[in-house]
């Protein structure tokens, strides 16, 4: 994945939100985009909403506030949730797990809302965290956040553990299963080597990150290079 410059991300204002949401609605109910995950000639204007609703965001930054105010009903209302529910609906479980594809990058960190807690859930590889994140089955009608599928995973790949900018400690093998709206324009917390700033605010820091992402995306949906969450900057 190219290493080009990211921009900072912004949480988006209600009224922008709702319109954006909206209009997402009326794309998912023309092109019906789960076909796109599955058909082996997608019209041009499915696999673009597909596109388009992989990458949306309307509930804003969950890291913004340091997740004190996440949006729990907007997250499981958004349009990759939706999508998500709809196509199990009506291709099943097992047809729309095996139209998904599994994207890794190493040496990075995404943001997400943790559907399986990491700590404690170890996996031997950065593909098995993956396997997880791709089998992973929420709790239908719970109204919170385990309603929600697993799109995003993060993957603690030092053996003597993995430095976060938080109180907690990650051992080898901590597979952190997420959600995310706009899995394919991920909110990057880490990349590559860390920067001069992070490094003095954080002594304890290593100069490159320990962790591997990823996400978990339709055929034919591209993984962008996303940009920066506000836990960059913690």
């Amino acid at each position: 994945m190219a290493a080009i410059k990211l921009n900072s991300s912004r949480q988006r204002s209600g009224a922008a939100g709702i319109l954006l949401l909206a209009l997402l609605a009326i794309l998912v109910v023309v092109f019906r985009p789960w076909d796109a995950g599955s058909a082996q000639h997608v019209p041009i204007g499915a696999a673009a909403a597909l596109q388009l609703v992989h990458e949306a965001r309307v509930c804003g930054s969950p890291a913004t506030d340091q997740y004190a105010n996440v949006q729990e009903s907007c997250l499981l209302a958004s349009p990759v949730a939706r999508w998500w529910r709809e196509a199990r609906a009506e291709l099943g479980p097992a047809a729309v797990t095996a139209s998904m594809r599994v994207h890794i990058e190493r040496r990075a960190d995404y943001d997400g809302m943790a559907v399986r807690w990491g700590i404690g859930h170890t996996q031997p590889s950065v593909e098995a965290c993956a396997h997880a994140c791709l089998t992973h089955e929420p709790v239908p009608q719970s109204g919170h956040l385990d309603e929600l599928p697993c799109n995003a995973f993060v993957w603690c790949a030092a053996e003597g553990g993995c430095w976060e900018p938080d109180i907690h400690k990650h051992s080898f093998g901590d597979c952190w299963l997420k959600f995310t709206e706009g899995p394919a324009a991920p909110e990057v917390n880490m990349r590559g080597e860390l920067s001069q700033r992070q490094r003095s605010q954080h002594p304890d820091a290593p100069t490159e990150v320990q962790w591997h992402a990823g996400a978990v995306l339709p055929r034919g949906v591209e993984l962008r290079n996303g940009s920066w969450s506000p836990r960059y900057e913690w």
